[in-house]
């Protein structure tokens, strides 16, 4: 039988197994389900690895079920088992902690599914790039470009804390340049990786940003750069150096270290701290971490590995989600119609279109659903978004609609070679979309398409087959 209709069918007969025996009340809300979810994500996603071709952990779907195996269903266990994840005005209901689970195995079923609906594509026009090098020119003007915005990012107050409202549109164009940063650590570990001053480039690039983790109190901005590295060295086949994996959960730890009680602290003293510049940001940093005789701070560093564990679950955003849309018989199927003007979204600006809809619905949730302020984002994920859309119904579209957008972007900038810089730059965007499906649609299109694609052939240029690096190393 083929393997797409064993998929189908098995995924179908789990689904609709556990729909009917959760909504019926066949088995009470409770550990005991939530298990039995737990172990259908694991068995479906082994099923899933085992009938993958090509590098696995580079496979959307893949690293969509990865996240949410520890964010959902590992989170809800937690939860209900030590209460860890329990958020400030979360009711904690278990019926929607379970639902959680449901409602996400059904989301990456319909992902693995729509995923396989997109055939393998070839791509006629990118066979002239089979051999190429890095255009040391543009390649130093980037490097330039990518120093330049975190300077003028840091002088004009564009990260995190050290942001200012007033800059936020200016903002968006120099997180392009810091992501050019980005694309160059990328192209320095795959092509040239051996060369030793461009081993010293590639470091410097890493301190620089280990340091906009820092201002941007960004654990992302902090681990990212080494991801990039060891995921380049996945791509072309080399051994990845144990050292690089110790580094990397050296920083994550570092950077809760620093960051977490940095936070809490800040909280806590409101505005009674002017981080008018990035010396007065790591000051107060630093006295978060060191000043041990201050209760305030020693109570937040001695629950750093509960902080830790709290903010790896969306069971608390995601289950209020949930119940806000089934209590008030929410629903949003204008998403629908934006999905459909999502292309035009992306390359009309908004002075040409005014009306164009904002991208303001995690701060729509942390004023209404949370009960927070409407300054705070609060992400609820894709699965929940997409139950608040249409229920099931919403979740089967959407993922479906997911899993075809994923295809076909491994194919184009995976597998085709040339554009796999650009791939492993957006690889956490491309597996795991925002909670808005038309703003995932839009923003791919407008930073693919629009931004990365032309830098990316601007970076490269082609040279005779034996001078050059070839693609074949690229592909499966």
């Amino acid at each position: 039988m083929n393997v797409m209709l064993i998929r189908i069918l098995l995924y179908f007969v789990l689904d609709f197994a556990s729909y009917v025996i959760f909504d019926n009340g066949v088995m009470e809300p409770s550990m005991g389900i939530l298990l039995v979810f737990t172990a259908i994500f694991v068995a479906t996603s082994i099923f899933e690895i085992v009938n993958a071709k090509g590098r696995i952990m580079l496979l959307p779907p893949i690293i969509f079920s990865i996240y949410n195996i520890v964010n959902v269903h590992i989170g809800g266990i937690i939860f209900l088992e030590y209460g860890i994840g329990d958020w400030m005005n979360f009711p904690g209901d278990p019926y929607y902690v379970v639902l959680c689970a449901l409602v996400t195995n059904i989301a990456i079923h319909c992902l693995w599914i729509g995923y396989y609906l997109v055939p393998e594509l070839k791509f006629p026009i990118l066979n002239k790039y089979k051999s190429v090098e890095i255009d040391k020119k543009y390649f130093a003007g980037a490097m330039v470009i990518a120093v330049l915005s975190f300077l003028i990012g840091i002088k004009t107050g564009s990260f995190g804390y050290l942001k200012d409202d007033a800059t936020a549109g200016f903002s968006a164009y120099i997180n392009y340049g810091v992501q050019i940063g980005y694309m160059c650590i990328i192209f320095l570990a795959f092509y040239d990786h051996n060369i030793r001053r461009h081993k010293l480039v590639l470091t410097t690039l890493l301190l620089v940003y280990f340091a906009i983790g820092i201002a941007s109190a960004s654990k992302t901005t902090f681990g990212m750069p080494l991801v990039y590295i060891m995921l380049s060295y996945y791509v072309k086949g080399k051994r990845i150096n144990p050292a690089y994996f110790v580094l990397f959960l050296g920083v994550i730890v570092v950077s809760y270290g620093i960051i977490e009680p940095f936070r809490k602290l800040n909280q806590i003293r409101g505005d009674s701290v002017d981080y008018s510049d990035m010396g007065e940001l790591y000051g107060f940093m630093i006295d978060a971490y060191v000043a041990s005789d201050d209760q305030e701070i020693s109570e937040i560093n001695s629950s750093l590995t509960m902080q830790m564990l709290e903010r790896q679950s969306y069971i608390a955003p995601m289950s209020m989600a949930l119940e806000y849309a089934d209590i008030n018989n929410y629903y949003k199927p204008e998403e629908f119609k934006d999905i459909l003007l999502s292309p035009f979204y992306a390359v009309i600006p908004r002075f040409l279109w005014p009306t164009k809809p904002q991208a303001d619905f995690g701060r729509w949730f942390s004023y209404t659903v949370y009960g927070s302020t409407d300054i705070n984002s609060i992400g609820i994920t894709p699965q929940a978004y997409a139950y608040m859309v249409w229920r099931y119904s919403g979740i089967i579209i959407i993922f479906l609609l997911f899993g075809v957008i994923q295809k076909f972007l491994y194919e184009l900038l995976f597998r085709s070679g040339i554009f796999f810089p650009i791939y492993i730059l957006m690889i956490l965007t491309i597996a795991y979309p925002s909670d808005l499906t038309w703003t995932f649609i839009a923003g791919i299109i407008k930073d693919i398409f629009v931004v990365w694609i032309p830098i990316n052939l601007l970076l490269l240029k082609t040279v005779p087959p034996k001078t050059g690096e070839s693609m074949v190393n690229v592909k499966e």
